[in-house]
């Protein structure tokens, strides 16, 4: 049967991309799922963070990409690190988003991913080779919470209490328009409603490699940039002398 681990800080449990049963998971250290997405943790008591955190890989995609997954029949309680190891993903945008974290009990730990960089909203986000980026969520699609760590009151719109990572913005609520601040207790608060694709900060780098390469196909001939050009002892460059022309003495070098 299926045992209760511990993970100390500073250990790590290998899990070399296998699937791995255990009876409940009080995780200090790390937990290295290995492989190259698809690996699966099933927990069939509860999890527990001590500042742990959980080494993924996922091919970074649309809602269906292959994926490594922590799922839990039990609770969540706690605070655990989420580290995303992308392999080969191009990203897309995502509707759900990406099922990292299942679990059918109460979902109270707290999950925080370490990103690449900060978005302008303040959360982590994980760049991929092409325009998206992607964030960590608690809830799918427009149940979803409004950010990594965010927690939903009992009661409240987001009854999904799994974890993604999302290509997708969450727009923030209108001032202009508050929010019935008892509307939790009613269950009657609005879900925050989608938005569009979360570009990465890389993304009008990729926009400047067209105008760049536009600027170097019309690069002037070598006469334009620099002048006639003549050999010692060519006829045209005696020629020219003798009309009193000033032969070219610039030069021009492509690096």
């Amino acid at each position: 049967s299926a045992s209760t681990y511990s993970v100390a800080s500073g250990a790590t449990v290998e899990l070399g991309g296998f699937a791995t049963s255990m009876a409940g998971l009080n995780n200090a250290g790390s937990v290295a799922f290995g492989g190259q997405g698809g690996t699966v943790l099933s927990v069939s008591g509860d999890y527990v963070g001590n500042g742990g955190t959980l080494l993924m890989s996922t091919v970074l995609g649309d809602d269906s990409a292959q994926t490594d997954q922590l799922v839990v029949t039990g609770n969540t309680a706690g605070d655990t690190k989420l580290s995303i190891s992308n392999r080969g993903g191009l990203g897309a945008q995502t509707v759900n988003g990406i099922k990292i974290i299942d679990v059918g009990g109460q979902s109270d730990g707290r999950f925080t991913l370490n990103g690449d960089y900060t978005t302008k909203d303040g959360q982590q986000a994980i760049m991929t080779a092409s325009a998206y980026a992607y964030t960590l969520q608690k809830g799918s699609g427009q149940n979803g919470g409004q950010g990594q760590g965010s927690v939903q009151a009992s009661g409240s719109a987001n009854t999904d209490g799994n974890w993604y990572l999302v290509s997708q913005n969450t727009k923030a609520p209108d001032p202009s328009d508050p929010v019935d601040p008892t509307c939790e207790e009613t269950n009657s608060c609005p879900p925050p409603q989608p938005g569009g694709p979360r570009y990465s900060a890389a993304a009008p780098v990729y926009e400047s490699y067209l105008a760049n390469l536009k600027a170097l196909n019309q690069l002037p001939t070598l006469t334009q940039r620099v002048g006639d050009r003549y050999l010692d002892g060519d006829i045209q460059a005696t020629t020219a002398a003798n009309a009193g022309e000033t032969t070219p003495s610039g030069i021009w070098g492509r690096i």
